[in-house]
């Protein structure tokens, strides 16, 4: 890693767990309503909702939860209602860090910058980026290029900062663990 000048991480399955925070805000609707889904299941739904969500025409990425649901609630059986409608918008900025994201990143960041690259709004990534225990200098969100990953418009954007910032490609390193989002588009 000393050659790397710029370490960019995706956020939701590699500095989050997405898994847990999705899985925990589902489960009252489903238990409400007498629901049972293996936990696996529920997050494939989750997958193939969001999936198709983000391949089409950019909407806010509140929106795509919103829809995401939708897809889950068709596929899985349960019902959406105007109580539950938000469950995934609104425990987003809650869902928990992986244990050693902060202590990570915190000594990641010595000796260089740390940026992201994430599929989310402005507003909903704020209080997880005030989570991550280190510095973050640069961030791409899906809102501030309307386009969501594996598109290459967010790498772009980053490798334009990284650039205007005297980082040459060959010393940027991206860090996730989807290789449908990221590292596929990264390889490119």
């Amino acid at each position: 890693l000393a050659c790397i000048e710029e370490l960019t991480f995706d956020v939701f399955g590699t500095l989050v767990d997405w898994e847990t925070g999705i899985a925990g805000a589902i489960a009252p609707v489903l238990q409400e309503q007498g629901i049972t889904v293996d936990v696996d299941e529920l997050l494939r739904a989750y997958a193939r909702a969001e999936s198709a969500e983000e391949a089409g025409l950019y909407r806010p990425y509140r929106e795509v939860l919103r829809r995401t649901l939708a897809g889950m609630a068709k596929d899985l059986g349960f019902r959406v209602t105007g109580e539950n409608a938000d469950v995934l918008v609104d425990s987003l900025p809650r869902w928990p860090l992986f244990a050693d994201t902060a202590r990570a990143l915190a000594r990641l960041g010595q000796g260089r910058s740390l940026g992201v690259i994430s599929n989310v709004d402005e507003d909903l990534f704020a209080p997880v980026r005030s989570r991550l225990g280190a510095r973050i200098d640069h961030v791409v969100t899906a809102e501030s290029v309307r386009a969501y990953k594996p598109d290459p418009a967010p790498f772009e954007a980053m490798r334009g900062r990284l650039h205007a910032d005297g980082v040459p490609s060959d010393r940027w390193l991206h860090v996730a663990q989807s290789g449908y989002h990221d590292v596929a588009p990264t390889r490119e």
